[in-house]
């Protein structure tokens, strides 16, 4: 079993447990996606941890047949306000997002499949790409190859390295708006 303890600032005390069947993976030190009003965490390459702050239900959601060997996944919100994640095998970058159809059943539809060979430098991809970061929203990726770390611009294709070192496993990209009031008190 898994469980989850949430922590009420206003009440000053910890919640009732709520619990899901553990799939006997482990969490994935990737980032994790808030969607609405769910939590989602990533359970080492075959499943997602779905926690609703609203009704304090857990649940697992399993991943789509893998078209290569799911090693590991990153979630994100996708443009739409969906759960989306993004995963690599040697050669590519595949996109998938949870569809919800009529009925309410949802499913894993793969979006978009990019070719790494045709965007990272000549010999970037000689050894293994992995993704570590993902920001949806805004159309960028991390990739960590044994050349270095880059990140991938998806709408431009535009390609960067930002570091030569290979020891990145996570990127955690942060985003905040805040729009100031017109007066103060």
């Amino acid at each position: 079993e898994m469980f989850a303890y949430v922590y009420s600032s206003e009440a000053g005390a910890w919640g009732d447990p709520v619990s899901a069947r553990h799939p006997n993976d482990s969490v994935d030190f990737a980032p994790s996606a808030l969607v609405g009003n769910t939590l989602y965490f990533a359970l080492m390459g075959t499943a997602v941890l779905e926690y609703n702050l609203g009704t304090r239900e857990m649940a697992v959601i399993r991943l789509p047949p893998s078209p290569c060997d799911w090693q590991r996944i990153v979630l994100a919100t996708t443009c739409d306000g969906r759960l989306g994640f993004a995963t690599a095998d040697k050669s590519a970058i595949y996109l998938w997002s949870r569809e919800t159809h009529p009925g309410g059943d949802a499913a894993w539809a793969l979006t978009r499949a990019v070719e790494l060979d045709k965007l990272l430098p000549v010999g970037a991809l000689t050894t293994f790409s992995d993704v570590v970061g993902f920001v949806d929203v805004i159309g960028v990726i991390f990739v960590r190859t044994g050349d270095g770390l880059f990140s991938i611009d998806l709408k431009s294709n535009r390609v960067t390295r930002v570091s030569k070192d290979i020891g990145f496993s996570g990127i955690f990209p942060y985003m905040s708006f805040y729009t100031p009031g017109t007066s103060f008190i």
